[in-house]
């Protein structure tokens, strides 16, 4: 029974480190997409007000 018992906790301790790797992967992944989403609405504010400048003169 003991042997089982160790296989168990590997089996976690393995579990655990996976849960981790993926939970950094995912946090990673959303701020790569709330840093995109900033630049994009940027582009797109320059671009409204350069077409505004142009309509203006």
């Amino acid at each position: 029974m003991k042997h089982r018992e160790k296989q168990l906790g590997g089996m976690l301790i393995v579990s655990i480190v996976l849960l981790l790797v993926l939970s950094l992967l995912t946090i990673n992944s959303m701020s790569t997409a709330r840093l995109q989403l900033k630049m994009a609405q940027n582009l797109s504010a320059a671009l409204e007000s350069s077409a505004l400048v142009t309509q203006n003169k």
